[in-house]
């Protein structure tokens, strides 16, 4: 996601926010609008990770279907999102039950060809228990059960 420039003060805004979030101005996304640079070094804290596969976009799919990940995983859903020139994106949504959390953590599995190469994005969530939301680890866990699926097909 990109951010917002405000035409009144300057202010850099997050993507998303409809008034500038110090003046109140309305903002112009058609104008103003900045790309961001990637910046994978933010992300960790965020259970985020991003990598290239050698593999298609459908192989990728299979592999995560047929994966032996636990009993309690399972796909909750999916969807297929199809661009000009052969282009696709698909967005996998999984859930795993850790005991250790007396919850389920779900994953995000973003697989896209959008640049002539196989990208996969893997997104955790939720794996928090009690009043302070600990997660235990149950997030990386996962984080990294889903990425080891693809582990000898990833390239640098």
């Amino acid at each position: 996601m990109g951010r917002v420039i405000c035409d009144k003060c300057g202010e850099v805004n997050d993507y998303g926010y409809v008034k500038c979030q110090k003046c109140g101005e309305k903002l112009n996304y058609k104008k103003n609008y900045i790309e961001d640079d990637f910046d994978d070094s933010e992300n960790e804290e965020n259970n985020f990770d991003e990598f290239y596969v050698s593999i298609t976009l459908e192989e990728a799919e299979k592999l995560i279907e047929e994966s032996n990940i636990g009993a309690s995983c399972a796909i909750k859903g999916k969807n297929l999102i199809k661009f000009p020139d052969e282009k696709s994106c698909l967005i996998i949504i999984l859930e795993k039950y850790f005991s250790r959390v007396n919850g389920y953590v779900v994953g995000t599995v973003i697989i896209d060809n959008s640049n002539n190469e196989t990208r996969i994005q893997v997104i955790t969530a939720g794996g928090g228990t009690g009043l302070f939301g600990f997660e235990y680890g149950s997030e990386d866990t996962f984080r990294n059960q889903i990425e080891k699926i693809f582990s000898e097909y990833i390239v640098d």
